[in-house]
């Protein structure tokens, strides 16, 4: 059988059991709740606006074997909106890795059926991961998401410059100077978001010693064609000319 006290019992109940039993506040209902040692709610207290007092009400043993606790739907929306908005910006860091890289093959200093290549197998690097439904609300995974894009890309860019034969590599030095690799760099330049620095100036995934994420990377000299020598935060390494951004 429910009971209703005044305000004076509440105290010397909470008074009586300090050591045994839990305060919470329920910003849904508006009221006080109080748990056992073994998180059951016995009871709860909530303002009387007609009596303008605080009463108790003590719930029975049945009652607080099948208690839920109502949902705070407010506290749900703040959680699913920041959740909603790491996923927007993880897929935005995403798709921005995705265009610069494209951006970057599309630029090489190589021929066109060589380019053609790079950019099909990248694209199918693209395909193999949309298809596998990410959580990009993590950014854990986003952040291996975007690593793996630029290791395939890295991959693939070593395996189809090396098919190219030895005098095709040299015609190709002569080009426009329009062209990324001929650009002599000095000082401090934009990176692709993530991409690679490695400690030898190869595309080698096992060399590679960190990535560039916020902030400018300093050129310290032009390593060839293909590489430059660089600072960013504490690491000395080489990075890919291509992906350097203008």
């Amino acid at each position: 059988m429910k009971k209703i006290f005044p305000v004076f019992l509440i105290l010397a109940f909470n008074f009586s059991h300090a050591q045994s039993y839990t305060e919470k506040y329920n910003d849904l209902y508006s009221r006080y709740e109080y748990f056992n040692n073994q998180g059951k709610m016995i009871g709860y207290k909530y303002y009387d606006n007609l009596y303008k007092v605080w009463k108790y009400q003590e719930l029975s043993q049945s009652t607080q074997d099948s208690y839920i606790s109502p949902i705070n739907s407010s506290l749900i929306n703040k959680v699913l909106a920041s959740k909603q908005n790491r996923l927007d910006e993880n897929i935005e860091k995403v798709q921005s890795s995705i265009d610069e890289i494209i951006k970057t093959i599309s630029q090489m200093d190589v021929s066109q059926a060589t380019q053609d290549a790079i950019l099909f197998k990248f694209r199918k690097a693209i395909k193999s991961i949309e298809y596998k439904n990410y959580d990009y609300s993590d950014n854990n995974l986003t952040r291996q998401v975007i690593n793996y894009l630029y290791a395939e890309a890295n991959t693939i860019i070593k395996i189809e410059t090396s098919k190219v034969p030895a005098e095709t590599k040299n015609e190709t030095k002569n080009q426009s100077s329009k062209k990324i690799t001929s650009v002599n760099y000095t000082g401090y330049k934009k990176a692709s978001y993530y991409s690679p620095i490695t400690s030898e100036p190869t595309m080698d995934d096992t060399k590679v010693i960190g990535r560039v994420e916020y902030g400018d990377i300093y050129i310290l000299e032009k390593y060839d064609d293909k590489y430059y020598k660089i600072k960013y935060n504490n690491i000395i390494g080489y990075i890919f000319v291509g992906w350097i951004t203008k």
